[in-house]
């Protein structure tokens, strides 16, 4: 994966969460799946609910970071 693509691809899933507000981790990774595997989409996420952006309850993401 390049970087480009990387970028593209986190962008992908913050814009979804910033526009929706809240999706379904399997409707995001769906989303990005040609971009990412599984295991840094999950790293991903993660990253993202350490720095206050999202919270995940019950597979639902939602957005909490500022829009």
């Amino acid at each position: 994966m390049t970087a480009e693509a990387a970028k593209a691809g986190v962008e992908k899933v913050v814009m979804a969460l910033v526009t929706r507000g809240a999706v379904p981790s399997g409707d995001l990774y769906a989303d990005v799946m040609d971009v990412f595997d599984l295991e840094t989409y999950l790293r991903l996420i993660e990253n993202l609910k350490a720095k206050g952006l999202v919270k995940v309850s019950n597979h639902l993401v939602t957005w909490t970071g500022p829009k």
